[in-house]
């Protein structure tokens, strides 16, 4: 089974969005309910290279920084992690989801049916990887 989560969040730096902060939370986040929902093999791709290289240890940047030490400590727990990098062209799923969560309330939402713009992107994202 292959679970997608993706959270739109934002996180105020000095009066100003940060993108990797905004990135680091839902990484956090996305490990947070996988580990709470019993998958023990994640795979998490991200399109932030900074942030990739953040949690995987390339990167010392933020190294001291609480939430930086909160994706440590999960990514320490009994399980498989695997994080990679992916370029923008091919996460074209999770933006079409993201465009069409945009000016919606804060939550969650679910779809009964499988949106045919998230299949189409699915093929095209499948053919450039």
């Amino acid at each position: 089974m292959r679970m997608v989560f993706r959270y739109l969040v934002l996180q105020e730096v000095s009066g100003s969005y940060s993108v990797l902060f905004v990135e680091l939370w839902a990484i956090h986040d996305v490990f947070f309910h996988a580990w709470s929902l019993g998958f023990r093999r994640v795979e998490l791709d991200t399109d932030n290279l900074e942030a990739s290289r953040i949690v995987t240890g390339i990167s010392r940047a933020l190294v001291d920084h609480s939430l930086v030490g909160a994706i440590c400590t999960q990514l320490s727990l009994n399980w498989e992690v695997e994080i990679c990098h992916i370029g923008r062209t091919a996460n074209g799923v999770a933006d079409s989801l993201a465009n069409l969560a945009r000016g919606k309330s804060v939550g969650s939402i679910t779809f009964v049916e499988c949106l045919i713009e998230a299949v189409m992107t699915f093929s095209k994202d499948n053919l450039s990887l």
